[in-house]
């Protein structure tokens, strides 16, 4: 997960295009900690917490979905016979959504969020979908950037029934062991590439994932 979350930080807040912009860090109580840290480190962003009852009243408080609701009823108590078609706007500073979230919220919440905006750049670790029983399920998520390889998503899509938390547990020993087999035996040259990295076994350097971010796409995952 720190490695996750780091990778996240680094793109979300160090690289955002637009300053005048805020991220929204959506949260639940459950992860206060972290929230703590990332207030320390970027104080001028957005922090909210979600509570565990209606979802959809806070989402639209935090979009501003409600006052362009209460803008359009008053529009209409002052002339009764306007006939208007009414799209909620969202609010236009956002550069982009982290959530912190385990499963069972995330996959609440998060089709909230983009049933209301979903021209805005959505992330989580892949925490977000854990606990997910099959790949499939993670539509709920789809085109949310998670940091995580193409390799090890491929490799659970192949599985007819896994436990995704457990499978990216298990490729991250194996490939422990396979860097450890490879100082051992003087395997550098061989070019190995881990599967939950992106960066080739090389002697006296640091182990780095270097992490891409994957946008969830379920329509080629074989599930």
């Amino acid at each position: 997960m720190e490695d996750e979350r780091k990778t996240l930080e680094s793109y979300i807040f160090n690289n955002k295009r637009n300053e005048d912009k805020k991220i929204l860090v959506v949260y639940f109580k459950e992860y206060e900690d972290i929230v703590l840290e990332l207030k320390k480190k970027y104080p001028n962003e957005e922090y909210h917490l979600i509570k565990k009852n209606d979802y959809d009243s806070q989402i639209k408080r935090i979009l501003y979905v409600d006052l362009s609701i209460k803008n359009y009823s008053e529009l209409l108590r002052l002339d009764n016979n306007i006939e208007l078609f009414h799209s909620p706007r969202v609010r236009n500073d956002v550069a982009g959504i982290y959530f912190l979230s385990n499963y069972d919220l995330g996959k609440t919440v998060v089709p909230i969020f983009r049933s209301y905006a979903l021209d805005i750049d959505y992330f989580s670790s892949t925490e977000i979908f854990h606990d997910a029983s099959d790949i499939k399920k993670l539509v709920d998520f789809e085109n949310t950037f998670i940091p995580i390889t193409n390799k090890m998503i491929e490799n659970i899509s192949k599985k007819q029934s896994v436990s995704i938390k457990d499978e990216i547990e298990n490729t991250l020993i194996k490939d422990l062991l396979t860097v450890e087999k490879i100082y051992q035996n003087n395997l550098f040259k061989k070019d190995i590439v881990p599967d939950s990295g992106n960066i080739k076994v090389r002697r006296n350097s640091c182990i780095n994932r270097n992490l891409n971010l994957w946008k969830v796409s379920t329509n080629n995952l074989t599930g």
